[in-house]
């Protein structure tokens, strides 16, 4: 590998280690600003909504809270995630009651979540219209999560069930209910966002890896680079010793040119003398 070689394999792992530098700086910020703004979510433990409502009180986007569901309309929407068009994934948003009266959304996802919630929903309408008085709600079923804006692709399924659910209170019990425009996400649980930071770590220490060997390479290239370096000048050093042999005997010197230190001189001619051979 020439001196040229050397150079741009020399830019390409300086460039390298500088961009995963960049790339392993970012994660690592990101990572612990991300703790840090949900420190609560992560380490903390969840806020019954309930006490939050209490009293006029206003449910706060970003709270992690629980809620016991024992109310539940319907469903109002489904939302499906697609990766190329492929589906990877769903979820599903219904509409709950608090037991101050307030209603707000909640979003789920996994079968067994699904099914429950279609338990409460039969069982709030059989409450609802039981003229015998034999008919309970569903035991309430605890669901945790974070609060946040209804998404914007299902809030104009929200607002048109809600509307429809306001006009239906207000002829059959003559009030509108109080209802926000949040939702409780339970579907990004503490246990997915541990395999997150998990594979975020694993990606940090892969890069520091790739620094490392980038490293190590770029120090292997110098070493080559000096070893280059003293060769020539071995080398020049030798063209000089000839230049003064030759300007001290006005000899020419034949059969040494670029020859290991420990070879011999082949033949030295002077004028019309031939010397003995060394």
């Amino acid at each position: 590998m020439n001196n040229s070689d050397l150079k741009k394999r020399k830019s390409g792992l300086i460039l390298s280690i500088v961009l995963l530098g960049l790339i392993t700086l970012v994660l690592i910020v990101f990572g612990v600003l991300n703790l840090l703004v949900h420190a609560d979510y992560y380490f903390g433990t969840p806020k019954a909504i309930e006490d939050m409502v209490a009293d006029g009180g206003q449910p706060q986007k970003g709270e992690y809270v629980q809620v016991g569901v024992d109310v539940c309309f319907d469903w109002y929407a489904e939302t499906t995630h697609k990766v190329n068009g492929i589906p990877t994934g769903k979820e599903k948003h219904c509409i709950i009651m608090l037991e101050n009266g307030d209603i707000m959304s909640l979003t789920v996802k996994g079968k067994k979540k699904y099914k429950v919630i279609d338990e409460i929903i039969d069982d709030t309408w059989n409450y609802m219209y039981d003229e015998t008085g034999n008919s309970t709600l569903h035991t309430p079923v605890i669901f945790e999560g974070k609060i946040t804006n209804v998404g914007s692709e299902v809030s104009k399924y929200y607002r048109e069930y809600m509307s429809e659910l306001s006009d239906g209170f207000n002829d059959a019990w003559g009030y509108r209910p109080n209802y926000y425009e949040l939702t409780i996400d339970t579907t990004d649980n503490k246990v997915s966002t541990l395999f997150w930071y998990i594979g975020g770590a694993l990606l940090v220490a892969l890069f520091i890896f790739g620094i490392v060997a980038c490293k190590k390479s770029l120090k292997a290239i110098k070493t080559a680079e000096k070893a280059g370096y003293d060769s020539n000048a071995y080398m020049q050093n030798r063209q000089s010793d000839i230049s003064d042999a030759q300007n001290a005997f006005g000899n020419d010197i034949v059969g040494y040119s670029n020859v290991p230190e420990n070879n011999y001189v082949n033949d030295i001619v002077s004028g019309s003398d031939k010397s003995d051979k060394i």
